[in-house]
């Protein structure tokens, strides 16, 4: 399982807020490779492949991705080649359905020999593929709820500042630099 509570607050962000820091900054927290796309996997296919060439610039962009994530963004992509995969399936049973004169829905559902409904496998299934999705986009910070919970890298090639703009967390760290 997880760690429990909230995630550590970045001493970054606690110098931004005026946060006390108890001991040290950290200036150098965290590791910060450079940003850049890993090699597409050979055997991602279809959606998944298409998936994963629409939001690999994306990622980059936002200074998310770096060669290490592979394997994540290999795992999302996965995730949602079967979610795609599965959903057309259930599209497909569900105009079956309508064509032979049954609901729609009678293709989301299975009625067991004991008369209870059950949602029908395919349904399970792209449910549990949409939920490793959303775990996978986690990791990268791309729901509401977890966008707080990821850092991009401070890779210095990766983050381009416009001239006369200055880096307010950078300058709020020098400051406690030289405060110590």
């Amino acid at each position: 399982m997880g760690q429990r509570g909230p995630k550590p607050t970045p001493t970054a962000l606690k110098a931004v807020t005026g946060a006390r820091i108890r001991v040290a900054a950290d200036l150098g927290e965290g590791i910060n490779p450079p940003v850049k796309a890993p090699p597409m996997p050979k055997d991602l296919q279809g959606p998944a492949r298409a998936e994963w060439k629409r939001i690999t610039p994306l990622l980059i962009e936002l200074g998310l991705l770096t060669e290490l994530d592979r394997a994540a963004l290999t795992n999302y992509c996965t995730a949602w080649g079967e979610r795609c995969r599965l959903q057309a399936q259930i599209n497909a049973d569900m105009r079956a359905a309508a064509e032979a004169g049954k609901l729609e829905t009678d293709a989301l559902w299975r009625t067991l020999p004991s008369g209870i409904a059950r949602p029908s496998v395919l349904v399970k299934l792209r449910d549990d593929a949409e939920a490793r999705c959303d775990r996978y986009l986690a990791h990268f910070g791309l729901s509401p709820a977890t966008r707080a919970r990821v850092t991009a890298s401070r890779e210095l090639s990766s983050q381009p500042q416009l001239p006369g703009m200055e880096d307010p967390v950078a300058k709020r760290l020098q400051t406690l630099a030289l405060v110590k």
